[in-house]
C-alpha cells in the first residue's frame, strides 16, 4: 500500500496529527487557523480556512492524495 507524499490540512486537528506521528514533512500546506504546534505556523505555508481554501496557495501542493 502507498502513501501520500504531500498533504494539505484542512483541519487543525489534522496537522497536530501527524505531528505527533512524526509525518510533519509530508504536510504540504496547513490551515490558517492552526496554533498547535507552533512550530507548524512557522515552517509550513498556510493553504487555507476550513471553508475559505485559496486555490492559488494550493496549487504548489498538486499531487496531493
Amino acid at each position: 500500500m502507498s502513501h501520500p507524499e504531500r498533504i494539505a490540512c484542512l483541519s487543525t486537528e489534522a496537522v497536530d496529527t501527524l505531528y505527533r506521528l512524526g509525518a510533519q514533512a509530508r504536510i504540504a500546506g496547513i490551515s490558517g487557523y492552526t496554533v498547535y504546534p507552533p512550530e507548524a505556523r512557522q515552517e509550513k505555508p498556510k493553504i487555507s480556512g476550513f471553508t475559505t481554501m485559496k486555490l492559488g496557495r494550493s496549487r504548489p501542493c498538486s499531487r496531493i492524495w
